[in-house]
């Protein structure tokens, strides 16, 4: 895929289309997977935090009523900071969850976001990590995980990122 064809940001009707789309599934029961919801909590994202915040709302209480997922709420931020919550299957109360981290000052962690999904994939299988941010600050290799250690447990990456400045020999969305 060519950098003209990633999307920078999400529009207004892609949003809503999915909502639609999550609404008219079926619903499920009892709990069937588990997703890793991984945030970028640094100061870069601040200014566009409480829109973002608003956004990840919407999406969740779109799908409160399919049941059959499990979510855990991972951030980073800070100095070395890095935090993962239980596993939820109440809207509610990841709603909660999620309102309750604000962004702080920091460099970015993805590699330790990927380094945890493994660990946690190993325990129990994870379906899917879906990691919204807007930077990579890291050296790619550091975010580079050996095939080895998804031998076993492979579970589906979503990233969104908006780069806002490509650093020579780190990662970038464009």
């Amino acid at each position: 895929m060519s950098d003209k064809e990633l999307r920078t940001k999400s529009d207004k009707q892609s949003i809503e289309q999915f909502i639609h789309q999550v609404q008219t599934l079926p619903k499920g029961g009892g709990v069937k997977g588990r997703l890793i919801f991984a945030l970028d909590a640094t100061a870069s994202r601040e200014a566009t935090w409480d829109q973002a915040c608003h956004l990840q709302s919407e999406l969740f209480l779109a799908t409160k009523d399919l049941g059959g997922l499990a979510i855990q709420l991972c951030y980073y931020r800070g100095f070395r900071e890095f935090k993962a919550t239980g596993f939820v299957t109440e809207t509610g109360q990841l709603l909660s969850l999620m309102n309750g981290v604000s962004c702080l000052g920091g460099r970015t962690q993805i590699s330790r976001v990927l380094a945890h999904a493994v660990s946690e994939t190993r325990t129990q299988p994870v379906k899917a990590v879906v990691f919204i941010g807007d930077c990579c600050e890291e050296p790619v290799m550091s975010c580079a995980i050996p095939p080895v250690s998804w031998a076993c447990c492979a579970p589906r990456c979503l990233c969104s990122m908006r780069a806002t400045m490509p650093m020579p020999g780190r990662c970038s969305s464009r």
